[in-house]
């Protein structure tokens, strides 16, 4: 026996390979596809404690079992040091599986760390754990394709269609929290049948708002227009923040990686760059501000046409530094009456706490607080511009 090797260590060479190198690899390998398995499955909500600390419990215990793998296959080397190998191929095949399976427990270790770090709690879609943040994203939609129930030609009056983006259909909330269906539920306290529909859907800007009016308006008869306006609406096809790659999108909802959205995150751009943006985007001879022009002149003939009441509400960004925004918020309103829209801003109902009234502060939309006071907003200037007067 080799003065390196230790005293259990069986002395049947044939039985030390097996146990020391076979064994672990199959072992390692099915752990490892188990652990692979249960992190794509993604079940656990990550923004409870209990979830984190067992998370970090596995990325310590796949961090140990690294090294004290590695510092077993030097030893081994030692021992089996000079000393000829009868399974060159299969060896060398071993300590490639061993070398990849490595990679992997590092790889995995780091993204357990990942989801037991403090939540990046986000209701946008290439987030890994947007359903356990806006589960009623993925209820059944209505055949408008909207996040709401059915509207049909029996439903009541008066019927209010709000046109907007993930404000409108409610990101990070539950669909009885949106500003939708609180401002419903208040219009019904005097008016019963009164039915407001939640128009928008996420990634919508005021093209889409128009094409869905133009196409649906006639079949859900609405007696108010509202237009929802966000600042992020002057998109258009270039988005005013970093998107993330193909293969990202791939990682964050294929894989479920929060590791990925993590490193994401780290490399968006700051706020200041963003308000930036905004500004240029905004300005009367942008190309974006005149496709939002546009396409507000096309909701307002709609409804000339109609003679039915049209309003506009500009919502603020949920952020710590949303008074940015003001100047752009003001100028979108008065350029909305301009264009025949009742119109106003609502930067000033949030007491200066926007973060507050935010899902997360990594999320910018409106959390329940936050809809709620929308909806009183928007339930006192339907009463100012006496849009429902007329109404059944």
């Amino acid at each position: 026996m080799s003065p390196d090797q230790p005293d259990d260590a069986p002395s049947d060479a044939p039985q030390l390979w097996r146990q020391e190198r076979l064994w672990p690899v199959i072992y390692n390998l099915v752990a490892v596809t188990l652990i692979a398995g249960m992190l794509w499955v993604n079940a656990l909500d990550v923004r409870t404690n209990g979830v984190r600390v067992f998370y970090g419990l596995m990325g310590v215990w796949l961090v140990v079992s690294f090294f004290v793998r590695r510092f077993r296959l030097w030893q081994l080397a030692r021992i089996a040091h000079g000393q000829p190998s009868t399974r060159g191929r299969l060896d060398g095949g071993l300590g490639g599986l061993e070398f990849c399976l490595s990679v992997v427990m590092l790889l995995l270790a780091a993204e357990a760390v990942a989801r037991a770090l403090p939540p990046l709690s986000n209701s946008s879609t290439n987030y890994p754990g947007a359903n356990f943040v806006w589960p009623d994203r993925y209820a059944r939609r209505n055949s408008f394709g909207l996040n709401d129930k059915y509207i049909g030609p029996q439903t009541g009056r008066p019927r209010i269609l709000v046109l907007g983006d993930s404000y409108v259909e409610g990101a990070g909330v539950a669909r009885h929290e949106r500003f939708c269906s609180v401002l419903q539920s208040t219009l019904q306290k005097t008016r019963p049948e009164a039915h407001v529909i939640a128009g928008g859907q996420c990634g919508w800007n005021t093209q889409d708002e128009a094409r869905f009016l133009n196409r649906h308006g006639a079949e859900i008869e609405p007696d108010v227009v509202i237009v929802a306006y966000v600042l992020n609406d002057v998109e258009g096809q270039k988005h005013l923040s970093a998107q993330p790659s193909r293969l990202e999108i791939w990682l964050q909802t294929r894989l479920h990686s929060y590791l990925c959205y993590r490193l994401f995150r780290m490399r968006r751009g700051a706020m200041s760059e963003y308000w930036k943006l905004v500004q240029q985007r905004h300005q009367p001879d942008s190309p974006s501000w005149l496709a939002v022009a546009s396409s507000l002149k096309s909701i307002e003939a709609w409804c000339r046409q109609r003679k039915i009441p049209c309003e506009l509400v500009v919502l603020p960004i949920f952020t710590r530094d949303a008074d940015a925004g003001r100047e752009v918020m003001e100028q979108v309103a008065s350029r909305a009456k301009a264009l025949g829209f009742h119109s106003y801003q609502t930067l000033d109902d949030f007491d200066g706490r926007w973060i507050d009234f935010a899902v997360s502060p990594y999320d910018a939309h409106p959390n329940a607080s936050g809809h709620a006071r929308i909806a009183k907003r928007i339930e006192a200037e339907l009463k100012a511009s006496e849009a429902l007067t007329a109404t059944k």
